[in-house]
C-alpha cells in the first residue's frame, strides 16, 4: 500500500480539506464548527526555542509636577519576566493491516480510521487546554481553569449566582501579541503536525508476536501565554438550566468583562460557551426586546450570535458539569 499522506503540518481546517471523502470530512468538519477555539486562538513563534520569555509590568510608577530649577523626579517601575514553555502533545493512530486487506477500499477505510482517531486527540487536546488531567502534571501546560480556579475580581474571575455542581462557565478571550495566545517551537510550525509513518510490524494487542500496522503519528507543540490578567477572564458558576436565577446572563459579560479587555472595544475579543449557553445566547438573540445580543449570517460560515459586537462562538469541551468555584 501506498504512503496515504506526506509529512506536513496542518491545521484543523486543513486536516478537514485532506481527509479525502465526505463522510470523514463531515465528521472533522462538525467538529471544527463546535470546538472554535483552535479556529480563533493567534499563534506566535516562541522567542527562546523551547520557550517564550517576555516582559510583563508589574508596578509602574509616574512623574510629578515640578519647579524651575528643581529636580526631576526618577521612575522605578518594576516588571516581571514571564517565562512560558512549548508543550508536547502527541498521539498515533493504528490501524491494523489485516483490517485494510478486507475493507472495500483500503485507502478509504484508513483515512476514516485516522480521521475518526484525529478526532479523539483533538477532543482530548480541547480539554487538557480547559482542565488538567492530572494537576501538577509538569508534562503538560497549565490549564485554563488552573489559572482562573478561585473567584477573584481582580485575576478577571465572576460568577453568575450557580451553586453546587452541574455547572458550566464562558470564557472571554482577546487575542493577540499582548492578548492570549498559543506559541510553537521557534524552528516547528503552528497547529496540528501529521506524519504518515508507513507501514511498521508492532507488537500484537495479545501480547502474542507481532503484527502489522499502519502508523500515522498526530502532535501539536504549543504552549500557553496570556499577556496579562485581561487577557482573557472566566465567568464561572453558570447553571445549565436557562430557568434557573443562575443562567447566563449577558450583563455579566458587559458590565464587569467586556470594559476591562486590553483593547478599547475588545476589537480581537470572542467569547466561548458550551452547548447549553450558546443555546440560550442564540434563543435570545432571536428576542427583539434583547438589544445587547444580534445574530448576523455570515457566507460560508452560517449563523454567528454576538453580544455588545463580541462573536460568541461554541466550545464542547467547556464542560457542563463543574463544581462551584469559590
Amino acid at each position: 500500500m501506498a504512503v496515504l499522506a506526506q509529512n506536513k503540518p496542518y491545521t484543523l481546517a486543513e486536516a478537514n480539506k485532506a481527509s479525502g471523502n465526505i463522510e470523514t470530512g463531515n465528521l472533522l468538519a462538525d467538529f471544527q464548527q463546535r470546538n472554535a477555539f483552535l479556529d480563533e486562538v493567534t499563534w506566535f513563534p516562541s522567542t527562546h526555542g523551547s520557550h517564550t520569555e517576555e516582559l510583563r509590568a508589574k508596578h509602574l510608577e509616574g512623574g510629578e509636577f515640578t519647579e524651575v530649577n528643581a529636580g526631576i523626579p526618577s521612575v522605578g517601575g518594576t516588571a516581571d519576566i514571564l517565562k512560558e514553555p512549548v508543550k508536547i502533545y502527541e498521539g498515533e493512530s493504528v490501524v491494523p493491516d489485516k483490517v485494510l486487506q478486507f475493507a472495500d477500499d483500503p485507502y478509504r477505510a484508513r483515512d476514516t480510521y485516522d480521521t475518526i482517531n484525529l478526532e479523539g486527540i483533538l477532543q482530548d487536546f480541547n480539554k487538557r487546554i480547559l482542565y488538567p488531567k492530572a494537576v501538577g502534571d509538569t508534562k503538560a501546560f497549565i490549564s485554563l481553569t488552573e489559572r482562573k480556579n478561585k473567584l477573584d475580581p481582580a485575576n478577571f474571575v465572576f460568577s453568575a449566582g450557580g451553586t453546587g455542581t452541574g455547572l458550566t462557565s464562558a470564557w472571554l478571550f482577546e487575542f493577540g501579541r499582548k492578548g492570549f495566545h498559543f506559541i510553537y517551537g521557534k524552528h516547528t510550525s503552528p497547529g496540528l503536525h501529521n506524519e504518515d509513518r508507513g507501514m511498521l510490524n508492532r507488537p500484537a494487542p495479545d501480547g502474542n508476536g507481532f503484527h502489522d500496522v499502519w502508523i500515522r503519528r498526530y502532535a501539536i507543540n504549543a504552549g500557553i501565554v496570556e499577556g496579562g490578567k485581561r487577557a482573557f477572564m472566566r465567568l464561572c458558576n453558570i447553571a445549565v438550566d436557562p430557568d434557573d436565577p443562575a443562567h447566563f446572563d449577558p450583563k455579566d459579560l458587559i458590565l464587569k468583562m467586556k470594559p476591562y479587555l486590553p483593547t478599547p472595544g475588545g476589537g480581537n475579543a470572542v467569547l466561548f460557551v458550551p452547548p447549553s449557553v450558546y443555546g440560550q445566547i442564540e434563543a435570545a438573540a432571536w428576542d427583539k426586546g434583547n438589544a445587547s445580543i444580534s445574530i448576523s449570517e455570515i457566507e460560508g460560515f452560517g449563523l454567528l450570535p454576538r453580544i455588545v459586537g463580541i462573536p460568541v462562538r461554541p466550545w464542547d469541551a467547556i464542560s457542563e458539569n463543574e463544581s462551584a468555584v469559590a
